[in-house]
C-alpha cells in the first residue's frame, strides 16, 4: 500500500465522486485508497436506505479496501441489512486453466442482533488465500491437493509453482459460477475493471488497479421493524445453538461468533503485534514525521 501511494499507483488526496437516481448510487473512486471510497460509499448506502428503505452503491475506480466485513457491520450497526462485495487482484481460474481470470471475490453479510451484537459473515471464495501459499513458499512447505494448479494448469502441492500458477475456487465448478456471479455484481454493473482487467496491485506498484466494490444496505426498519428483526435473527441463533450434536463435536455457532470474542479481547487486552510489524511501523512514522503514539511499544 505505502509503495502504491508513493508510486502513483493509488492518489492517497483525492475525494470519490457520487451520484444517484433513486436507491442506486454510483460512486467514481478516482483511485483513492479502497478503505476511504468504501466508508464513502457504505455511508451513502446507509442514506440512501433510511430514505427509501435500500440503498446501492456501486463503486468503481477504486483499490483494495481491506476485509468487506468490516463495511458489512458498519452498515448494520445503523439497523441495515449489509451485503458487500468487491473484486481485486487477479487470483482464480476453474480447474485446468494455466492462468488466473477472476479475483477470490469476497462477499460479506452483517445483520443487526439483540444487545448491540452483530451477525457477521465474511468470506473469500478460493479454496485458501494466497497469503496462506505464500508463507508455505517462505519456509518451504508443501500445500494441501486441491489449494491451487501450476502454471501448466495441473494440481499442485508445490507452493512455489502454485504462485506461479492460480488458485482454485472453493466448491470446484459451482465456486467458479459463483464468483462469476459476484463480478456481475461488484465489476461489470459498477461500470469499472472486471475479471482480469483488473491490474495486479503487486506486480505494477504505479498504476492504478481500477478495483471496483458493490454495498447494499437494507433497512431492517423499514422490512419488518428493527426489533421485530432483532427478535427473529435471535431467535434464528438459538435454533442453531440448539441442535443436537454427536459426541465430541463442538456446539455450532453463527458466523461472526469468533470475531466477535476476538474483537472483544482485543478492546480489553489490545492489539499484538510481531517485532516485524513494530519496527515497519516506526519506520514509515519516521519517515513521515509523525509521532508514533502507541501503548505498551516495544512488546510482542
Amino acid at each position: 500500500m505505502v509503495q502504491r501511494l508513493r508510486g502513483g499507483g493509488i492518489d492517497g488526496t483525492t475525494k470519490p465522486e457520487l451520484s444517484r437516481s433513486g436507491a442506486v448510487i454510483s460512486v467514481d473512486g478516482r483511485n483513492g485508497l479502497g478503505h476511504h471510497v468504501a466508508r464513502f460509499a457504505a455511508d451513502a448506502a446507509i442514506e440512501a436506505a433510511l430514505d427509501l428503505g435500500a440503498g446501492v452503491a456501486l463503486v468503481r475506480n477504486s483499490n483494495h479496501f481491506g476485509y468487506a466485513g468490516y463495511y458489512a457491520v458498519h452498515m448494520a450497526e445503523q439497523g441495515m441489512v449489509g451485503l458487500v462485495i468487491s473484486n481485486g487482484q487477479v487470483l482464480v481460474g476453474p480447474p485446468g486453466a494455466r492462468r488466473a481470470i477472476f479475483s477470490n471475490d469476497p462477499v460479506a453479510v452483517a445483520a443487526p442482533m439483540g444487545e448491540g451484537s452483530v451477525f457477521e459473515f465474511d468470506m473469500a471464495t478460493s479454496v485458501t488465500s494466497r497469503a496462506r501459499i505464500a508463507q508455505a513458499a517462505e519456509s518451504g512447505r508443501s500445500i494441501e491437493p486441491g489449494f491451487a494448479l501450476n502454471a501448466d494448469g495441473q494440481p499442485t502441492t508445490d507452493a512455489v509453482a502454485a504462485l506461479k500458477g492460480l488458485l482454485l475456487p472453493m466448491g470446484g465448478a459451482k465456486g467458479f459460477g459463483l464468483i462469476a456471479a459476484l463480478e456481475v455484481l461488484t465489476g461489470v454493473l459498477p461500470g469499472g475493471a472486471y475479471a482480469d482487467l483488473v491490474t495486479s496491485k503487486e506486480a505494477a506498484t504505479d498504476r492504478p488497479e481500477g478495483t471496483s466494490h458493490f454495498l447494499m444496505a437494507i433497512s431492517a426498519e423499514a422490512a419488518c421493524g428493527l426489533e421485530t428483526f432483532r427478535a427473529r435473527i435471535s431467535d434464528l441463533a438459538d435454533r442453531v445453538a440448539a441442535l443436537p450434536m454427536s459426541e465430541g463435536t463442538p456446539p455450532p455457532r453463527l458466523p461472526g461468533a469468533r470475531r466477535a470474542a476476538l474483537r472483544a479481547k482485543a478492546a480489553r487486552e489490545g492489539v499484538s503485534l510481531s517485532a516485524g510489524a513494530w519496527s515497519t511501523l516506526r519506520r514509515l512514522a519516521a519517515e513521515a514525521g509523525t509521532p508514533l503514539d502507541l501503548a505498551a511499544e516495544g512488546k510482542e
